[in-house]
Formats: structure tokens, sequence, C-alpha cells
């Protein structure tokens, strides 16, 4: 019976195996198609084949490399970043893409323990700008750009 000796690569590898089969038997009634014809399920299935590989491979090294003690986890950085995606989910119709994209970065940048305001007002700023152009703009989706009063 081989030991376990490294058990977040063995949870990851579980994870990524559970998670690709789940996706592979939800799928299994979409048209594959062939090379030249792409059907609604080829790439799903390609990716999860993917996936379930890589899992196998990450179960196969957390059976067999060294036990690494697990991090401790850091709630700070994970709330931060959790908020800040429900915050641009919540926000985006009312304040708009532009406005949202900024606090977003800026929620997201108190994740660390010291942030650098002017580096995340300078991000917040390139990426409000980007992302404008880019969705707005660029792809015309029907994305309110400014506040809706």
């Amino acid at each position: 019976m081989p030991r376990l000796k490294s058990s977040s690569d063995l949870g990851a590898g579980i994870l990524l195996v559970a998670i690709p089969l789940a996706f592979l038997m939800a799928g299994r009634n979409l048209e594959h198609g062939t090379l030249s014809n792409m059907g609604p399920g080829q790439f799903p299935r390609y990716v999860a084949v993917l996936a379930l590989l890589i899992g196998l491979v990450l179960i196969g090294k957390g059976i067999m490399a060294e036990n690494v003690a697990l991090p401790r986890l850091a709630f700070r950085p994970l709330a931060c970043v959790l908020a800040s995606v429900a915050f641009f989910g919540f926000a985006i119709d009312t304040l708009g893409l532009a406005l949202t994209a900024i606090f977003t970065v800026v929620l997201a940048g108190l994740a660390v323990s010291e942030p650098k305001w002017r580096h995340i007002a300078m991000l917040a700023v390139g990426m409000s700008v980007f992302v404008s152009l880019v969705f707005v703009k660029g792809l015309g989706l029907p994305i309110p750009l400014w506040p809706q009063l």
C-alpha cells in the first residue's frame, strides 16, 4: 500500500479528476462532431480529458512526493478578492463599467498587507480604460459605461 506523502497534491488531483468526470458525464449527450466541423461537445470534452490527465498526474505526485506542510489559509486576500468579484456583479448595472472596474481593482488591491496606493490607482484607471475600450467600444456589448441615473 503506497504511503500518502503530499496531501495538497493529492487533494488537488482528486478535485481535478472529479470535476472533469462530472463535466464529461454532463456533456455526454452533446454531439462531438469532426475536426473540420466541431460539435458543441468537442472542445469541452478535450478540455475535460486534459484536466483529468493533469489530475491523475497530481494524484501520482501526491502519492510519491515528499510531504509538504500546507500553508496557513490567509483570510484577508481570500475575502478581498471574493468581495471584489461580488461587488463587480452587483454594481455593474448601477455604476457602469468604468467606475465598477476601478472600485473592483481597489477592493482586490486591499488583499495585500501593505497596499501601494499609487500602483493600485494606476492599475485601476488603466484596467478601467482597457475594459471600457474592449468590451463597450470594441465588442459593442450592451454594458452601461457610466452610472445610470
